[in-house]
Parts: structure tokens; C-alpha cells; sequence
């Protein structure tokens, strides 16, 4: 998606509580579970093991064919004003650096650096994809599944490993038994790093919300603190636009 005809090529599609536009994409090869190149989207095999309970060694398993692209014109529209309303912002030194996402092939669109976008993971449940697709994330939800170390925001991953953490299957319907996660495009703006092995998560979103704020987002180097993944975190939903959704077992 750009800043031109978001509706190019879409097809109708229904989801719970309203309706969403979307269409099949070549997130990941249906056969061999990879990436554009055969690598994950993280441009590399899974280095370290799924922490929890999670489905069968190596990383999601993905079936069921191509993921699907959420085009939501609203949605859209409201992330590239808050998008270019960060870039105007930015400096050469707030700009981003080594993110694993960086790697994801050109068919998948380039991000705006000038805003410090990037393509993020979101794990959720198959049943909460259409209502994210059709009327945007929910901040009051923040931290009821897994906790909200970093402060009540939006929290996204570089590594597929780790929003597999957050993931959840559906009891029943379709979905039962399928795990779900967003590929979003995420303005994180000015971002403020935090390697504390314990944060202040409410210090850390009233840094970023307000007239006042000083940063946009929050990078939080849980990585260096205890050995597992970053995250990034933002406290504004229009930041966040839930671009592309993969189901798996």
C-alpha cells in the first residue's frame, strides 16, 4: 500500500460485527511454510525455540495457503496522516537500525524510514482478525492476555517467535484450532529505548502520549534484559496498520 489508490484490486470479504476488504497475497509459500527466498519474514530460520506452549518444534506452522491483505481505506487514511505527521519530526538520529524486518522482500512494500515504519508481527486469535481488519485495534484490551510490562499500549515483534507467543486458537467456527497473527505496518516515530529488566511501563506511555510527549513509541530490549525478543510498543492506534493476516497451526 501507498499514499495512492489503497482500493486497487480489492475484493469484498465479510467479517464478524462488519465488513472488510482484502485479498489473497504470497505472504508465505503454502507448501514450504518460508518467506520470499525460503526464509521466514524475518529474513532467517528460527534461531531460538518458542517459549510456552506452542505447535510443533521449529516455529508456526502454516497452513492453509496464502495469508490475506486487509485494505481498509478508513483505516488507512488515519495512519498515513499520523505517519507523515511523525516524519515531519524525525531527525537523522531518531532513525531505526537492524530491525530483523527490515529483510522482508519488496513485494511486501517499501516502509517510510522518514517515519521509522516497519513491517511488525502482531499475534492474536483468527475470531479477533476481522474486528481489527474492520474497525481498528482496541486499546482497552491492551494487557488482558499477556500482560502489559511496557505500559497499556500496542505491543509488536520483529521475531515471529515471539508475537507466536501471543497468539491464541479459536474454540470453535471455522478457525477452531488456528492461531492467527497481523503483519502490521507500525510509524514508530521517535522511539524511546528501554533495556530495564523491569520498567516502569506507565512512566514509559506517559513519555509518549500527551501534548507534551518527547517520543512516539517504545523499543523494549527485552532481548539484552533477559535473553528472549524486543518489542515495540505504541500507545496510539493510528500507528498501526494491520496490513496483512496469516492463519496457522
Amino acid at each position: 500500500l501507498g499514499d495512492g489508490d489503497p482500493e486497487a484490486g480489492m475484493v469484498d470479504g465479510e467479517a464478524a460485527g462488519g465488513s472488510f476488504r482484502a485479498r489473497p497475497c504470497a505472504l508465505v509459500d503454502p507448501k514450504s511454510g518460508s518467506g520470499p527466498h525460503g526464509r521466514d519474514m524475518e529474513g532467517r530460520r528460527h534461531a531460538r525455540p518458542p517459549q510456552g506452549p506452542r505447535r510443533p518444534a521449529g516455529g508456526p506452522e502454516v497452513r492453509g495457503g496464502p495469508g490475506s491483505r486487509n485494505e481498509n481505506l478508513k483505516q488507512w487514511q488515519e495512519y498515513v496522516k499520523r505517519r507523515r505527521g511523525m516524519a515531519s519530526q524525525l531527525t537523522h538520529e531518531h532513525l531505526l537500525k537492524g530491525v530483523l524486518t527490515e529483510r522482508a522482500g519488496p513485494e511486501l512494500g517499501t516502509p517510510d524510514t522518514s517515519a521509522n515504519e516497519f513491517l511488525l508481527w502482531h499475534g492474536t486469535q483468527p475470531s479477533a482478525c476481522a474486528n481489527i481488519c474492520s474497525h481498528d485495534f482496541l486499546l482497552n484490551l491492551s494487557g488482558t492476555h499477556r500482560g502489559a510490562l511496557l505500559g497499556h499500549g500496542l505491543y509488536f515483534a520483529e521475531s515471529v517467535s515471539k508475537s507466536d507467543e501471543y497468539a491464541d486458537d479459536d474454540k470453535e467456527g471455522v478457525y477452531k484450532g488456528l492461531y492467527a497473527m497481523l503483519l502490521c505496518r507500525v510509524a514508530l516515530g521517535r522511539s524511546l529505548y528501554t533495556d530495564e529488566a523491569s520498567p516502569d511501563g506507565a512512566k514509559l506511555k506517559d513519555a509518549c502520549t500527551g501534548g507534551s510527549a518527547e517520543y512516539d513509541s517504545v523499543l523494549g530490549d527485552r532481548e539484552k534484559a533477559r535473553g528472549t525478543y524486543r518489542e515495540f510498543v505504541v500507545y496510539d492506534v493510528s500507528q498501526a496498520y494491520p496490513e496483512y493476516v496469516v492463519i496457522y497451526r
